[in-house]
This record gives structure tokens, C-alpha cells and sequence, in this order.
């Protein structure tokens, strides 16, 4: 079946459901879970609507904290990448003391300075601490979890599946093979070793069919990878992975998520198909939230792309994205 009859039969299912479906609760906010998506619930494609932003020229070396940035910004917090770099990045220069090398400790600490050309860079639970730092230094609820070991393939049905974008270490320059390089000495007489081409990208989604993952990459913008390629870096990287738990308030809302639980599933396009055709009688907030493509006007078009959103299938307009 072609993917224009599946959607053309996906959706005439829920126009033949809408008469059994209730109102959506005024007050209907509910925490994320993040529990494992059933097989039966499993999708071979899907997408996330995350904005790219690049780490040139301002941050050479900065991808963890320009990924870091790209999933705040996602979430509805307004961060900046020099902001979080220059205010929030635990950092260390290198320098030489009786003739030893000393820097950071990678695992915790940036390596250099990122924006330098000639530094390093750093691993998960330095950028959790990055996170968190700015969180709470700016009262914002939410926590950023260090979920490093994490199966890749988990991040696809326990995180993306649930709209929740992930940020995972991999490599540069195309997934080049990594390889260790230079040693140094830690402050607290460690002896380390980097590893080249270390990169840090935000998870976005995938296309099991054609064997695609999808990266917001601060290196080359958003894009896909060979799925066995970017899971074997990421392996190679010792399965590095953080995520952001927002807390979400009551005036934090999300194009496309009408019934506010987090999640945007077929439930909300069939509440925006009952809107279109004056079955359900939405609030202003939640007629702009439904107005998923920007013509003013809400019709079963919207009601389309929500219902594409949510079986991983491309779509357009604002889905995803945290109404302002």
C-alpha cells in the first residue's frame, strides 16, 4: 500500500471514531511517561520537529554545548549556546607543572575552551551538570538525566517515540572511526586519553525502512545517518546519552499536543478534525495550537499533518514546537 492510501485509510479510521470521542479536558497536563513503548505501539518511522542551530563560528569545539542548547530551545526554555558556554560549562584550561601536561577531566569537565579551534571537548555527565546548573540558576523546573549505557535502540522507542528528544555522543567528519590520541593528567593525578572525532548531535528520529536516524547535528544541521553506522559510533562512544525532563506549567504548550498530555498522538488530530467541523469548541490557546499550519484557519489539513506527526511520517508546519 502506498504511503498516500495508508494515511487516506489511517484517517478516515479516525473520522469514523470521532462521534465516540469526548471534549478534551480543560485542565488536561499530565508528566511525560517514559516507559517503554510495547511492540504493538512500535512505529518504523518518525520524526521530531527540532530547530537546528550551528556551533560556527562562535564555538569550534563546542558541539556538546551547542546540543545541549538545540534541546533546551526544544523544550521551551530560551537558552543561548555562548550563554550556556561561557556561564554554565564546567571548563578547564590545560597547563604544564613540573613538566606534566594537566586538563580536565573529561567525564566532568570540558576540555579547553570551546571556542578555541585547539580544544577537546566532553562526555555526558558534564553536559548534565550543564544543564542542570542552568535549570536551576534560572528557577526553571525541570532536570537533565545522565542515561548513559542506555541500548540505542531504546533511545528510539523510549524516548523519540515519546516526543522526547535525546542528546548522544557519536563522531564527526561523517562517522569517521574514532581513535585514541592525546594523554593528559587530571587535577586529581589521572592519567587520560581522548578519543578523536568525539561529537555530540541531538536524536531527533528515525526511518527503519530505509535504515535512517535522524541528528540535529551543530556541525552540518539537521540530517540523517546509516542507522548501523551512527549506532555503532554511538557504541563506540561508550553509549552516551542525556535527556531533559521539562516541568511542564499550565502555560506551556506545544503545536499540535490539543489534549496537553505531552504526547502528540492520533487523539489530537481527531480533536482538531471535531474542531474543523464545530463538533468541539476550543479555547483561543488551543484553536492557535490546532492552526498547526499557520493559515488561520483550522481544517481537516491540520487535522492531516497531526495524524502524519504521529505514525513518525513527514509532516509540516509548526507541529512539535512550543507555542510562544
Amino acid at each position: 500500500m502506498s504511503i498516500k492510501k495508508s494515511i487516506s485509510a489511517m484517517f478516515a479510521v479516525v473520522m469514523l471514531m470521532s462521534a465516540a470521542v469526548p471534549a478534551f479536558p480543560a485542565n488536561a497536563l499530565e508528566e511525560n511517561s517514559y516507559e517503554s513503548a510495547s511492540a504493538d505501539e512500535r512505529v518504523n518511522k518518525k520524526l521530531l520537529n527540532v530547530s537546528n542551530i550551528m556551533q560556527y563560528p562562535e564555538l569550534p569545539t563546542g558541539c556538546e554545548s551547542v546540543a545541549l542548547t538545540i534541546l533546551l530551545n526544544h523544550l521551551g526554555y530560551k537558552a543561548d549556546k555562548l550563554t550556556i558556554a561561557r556561564n554554565y560549562l564546567p571548563k578547564l584550561d590545560f597547563y604544564w607543572y613540573n613538566g606534566v601536561l594537566y586538563g580536565a577531566d573529561f567525564r566532568t569537565t570540558f576540555a579547553g575552551n570551546p571556542e578555541s579551534e585547539y580544544a577537546y571537548g566532553c562526555y555526558a555527565q558534564c553536559i548534565t551538570t550543564t544543564a542542570n546548573n542552568y535549570l536551576n540558576d534560572n528557577g526553571f523546573g525541570g532536570k537533565a538525566y545522565n542515561i548513559t549505557g542506555s541500548d540505542f535502540d531504546s533511545l528510539l522507542y523510549d524516548y523519540i517515540d515519546k516526543d522526547i528528544p535525546v542528546l548522544i555522543w557519536i563522531t564527526s567528519s561523517n562517522l569517521h572511526e574514532t581513535m585514541l590520541t592525546s594523554v593528559w593528567t587530571t587535577p586529581d593525578g589521572e592519567r587520560v586519553q581522548w578519543k578523536a572525532y568525539e561529537h555530540c548531535v541531538v536524536l531527533t528520529g528515525y526511518d527503519l525502512d530505509n535504515q535512517l536516524i535522524y541528528v540535529s547535528d551543530p556541525l552540518v544541521g539537521n540530517t540523517s545517518y546509516d542507522y548501523g553506522r551512527i549506532k555503532q559510533r554511538y557504541i563506540d562512544m561508550g553509549q552516551q546519552a542525556v535527556y531533559i525532563q521539562a516541568e511542564r506549567s499550565a502555560d506551556v504548550y506545544i503545536y499540535g499536543d490539543i489534549d496537553n498530555d505531552g504526547k502528540i498522538t492520533s487523539a489530537d488530530s481527531l480533536l482538531i478534525l471535531r474542531q474543523s467541523v464545530n463538533l468541539e469548541n476550543f479555547d483561543d490557546i488551543h484553536k492557535e495550537l490546532a492552526d498547526v499550519d499557520g493559515d488561520g484557519v483550522i481544517t481537516s489539513a491540520d487535522a492531516l499533518e497531526v495524524l502524519r506527526y504521529s505514525v513518525g511520517l513527514p509532516s509540516g508546519g509548526n507541529i512539535g514546537v512550543v507555542f510562544e
